[in-house]
């Protein structure tokens, strides 16, 4: 196997390209073609592999999110994960199978640096008395971390990385209803949307120093609202609405005439390779 792959060493026609060279054309590929070109030859694969490539890849494919679409299909018990742009949604956009226990139903936490978690209610693997922190990079096991927090209570939560310390984010006070609440990202800013008894959605936005826990109801003067239904429409839309000209759009995704979708906005395209890391039967 070793000989083999020396004389791949050898042949490798693209061993005399410059090493900037070679960076730019990387930074300049879909993830997945970069994940293939990794069993290319081990010079390809320390370059790949190595973590300022991953920034630098992460900075980029930043400037461009996507969309991505979780994809349920009841009657084949089949989940998939459909990306696509929202400049061109119908010509730029990929879709993936999950492969995973077909007798459990998954549900993926929103993408965070191109990194996607898929989670389901076997026990074993959501212990509300225990937390656990995996670093990637590191020693690759998972590390068991103290909380005193009473998770029979909807809460915001909020992990410093330094400290690795949990804490609890108090709630707006005017918002009642925080089961049909929403997090999203506002300008780099935690933002809470919330429905009012009148139909109207408000925006809670968390100041500057979050330290300090306080909100800030804002209007909006930047940015876009994207609203999309939960179950497939023929063919499926979402409506894009920009607050700052007060006009909205309708962007229609062909391909998804399935039953459920859930849809996670800022999703970026990542280069990071994962251990397969599991949890044991005793965690």
């Amino acid at each position: 196997m070793d000989k083999k792959q020396d004389q791949s060493e050898e042949n490798d026609l693209f061993s005399n390209i410059p090493l900037e060279l070679m960076i730019e054309i990387l930074l300049k590929l879909p993830a997945k073609s970069i994940a293939n070109l990794i069993f290319v030859s081990k010079h390809w694969s320390s370059i790949i592999l190595d973590k300022d490539i991953t920034e630098l890849y992460l900075t980029r494919s930043s400037t461009l999110p996507r969309l991505l679409f979780q994809v349920s299909v009841s009657r084949l018990k089949m989940q998939f994960l459909h990306s696509s742009s929202l400049e061109g949604p119908s010509c730029d956009h990929h879709r993936v199978a999950v492969t995973l226990n077909h007798d459990l139903e998954y549900r993926f936490s929103p993408p965070v640096r191109g990194l996607i978690c898929c989670l389901n209610d076997d026990i074993r693997i959501i212990r509300t008395e225990e937390h656990q922190v995996f670093t990637l990079g590191a020693k690759q096991e998972w590390r068991m971390i103290e909380s005193r927090i009473n998770h029979k209570l909807l809460s915001l939560i909020s992990f410093n990385l330094r400290s690795e310390e949990f804490n609890v984010i108090k709630f707006p006070k005017d918002v009642k209803h925080i089961w049909s609440s929403n997090l999203v990202n506002y300008n780099g800013k935690i933002a809470l949307t919330s429905y009012s008894c009148n139909g109207t959605l408000d925006l809670w936005v968390m100041k500057d120093d979050a330290s300090k826990q306080e909100w800030f109801k804002d209007t909006l003067s930047t940015g876009e609202l994207i609203f999309a239904p939960c179950f497939i429409t023929d063919p499926f839309f979402f409506i894009c609405y920009d607050l700052k000209e007060k006009s909205a759009r309708k962007v229609v995704i062909e391909g998804l005439g399935d039953d459920y979708v859930n849809v996670s906005l800022d999703h970026v395209e990542s280069p990071m390779f994962l251990p397969k890391v599991c949890l044991s039967d005793d965690d």
